[in-house]
């Protein structure tokens, strides 16, 4: 430390200020440098938990809706209506798309080798499902006689298989969306505990920087006055009449211009 101010000491006073500003100028940049890091990584992350998890989820809520929708139109399969019969029927096919492609879409976003074997699970726990509607279908289409057609109908309906085809499709979605929403959380912990870790060390890096800022200030400002102190001195020295006092040399580099004596030499 000693050598440095005694080296700033001897260098002109645009130098020093130089020095000074470029310590804060050094560290105002490093502080920029690492809000601008904190904030990609925690835009990443916020990205991640968005698309992987909370948009996955939105989708596996969706195919339990129309799950829950299949469910309320198969009692109208077996009414006697021919209309609301048709009716339950086109909706039912137009739910089962939708459940499709909803869980098409969240099995491109989950991320964890569980939700996908859960998802392929699902696939062919519902496509019994669907073949059990199939079987109705057929019925509608081939039964022309309404109390033979119903009571088949109703058969097929109270069957243990489909009932439990139909218990275990809503389990395996139930299973999927308790799994995305649980990394969801942890997720969004981890986001939190992040967040914390980036205000501490911006916290400390602001700290450290102003340290360094006040300390290149008062590096800068000892460096000058010391040699006006010494000059100072050798003033007083020389008005109380000590001629054999000398001038201290480092005071001539703070100026930017020769003198004119110096000039002359």
């Amino acid at each position: 430390m000693q050598q440095l101010i005694a080296s700033l000491e001897k260098k002109r006073l645009q130098i020093q200020l130089f020095f000074a500003i470029s310590c804060g100028l050094l560290m105002m940049l490093f502080i920029g440098f690492n809000a601008m890091n904190n904030i990609k990584i925690l835009s990443d992350e916020t990205n991640t938990m968005y698309k992987n998890y909370l948009l996955g989820i939105s989708h596996l809520k969706e195919a339990e809706i129309n799950l829950a929708y299949i469910k309320g139109n198969l009692s109208d399969l077996s009414n006697s209506n021919n209309d609301i019969r048709s009716k339950a029927q086109s909706t039912i096919d137009k739910t089962i798309s939708s459940v499709q492609e909803e869980i098409m879409i969240s099995r491109e976003l989950m991320i964890e080798e569980s939700d996908k074997k859960l998802v392929a699970d699902f696939d062919i726990v519902f496509a019994k499902y669907q073949h059990n509607i199939e079987q109705i279908n057929t019925l509608i289409l081939h039964e022309h006689q309404k109390n033979i057609l119903d009571n088949k109908i109703n058969v097929l309906l109270s069957q243990s298989t489909f009932i439990d085809t139909i218990k275990s499709t809503d389990t395996i979605l139930n299973d999927l969306i308790k799994s995305n929403e649980n990394q969801a959380l942890n997720a969004y912990k981890l986001l939190k505990e992040a967040r914390k870790e980036n205000q501490d060390t911006s916290l400390w890096i602001m700290f450290f920087g102003l340290l360094l800022a006040g300390g290149s200030g008062v590096l800068v400002v000892r460096t000058i006055s010391k040699p006006i102190r010494n000059l100072q001195i050798a003033i007083e020295k020389l008005a109380a009449g000590n001629l054999d006092v000398d001038i201290p040399y480092t005071v001539c580099l703070l100026y930017t211009s020769p003198s004119p004596r110096d000039a002359h030499e």
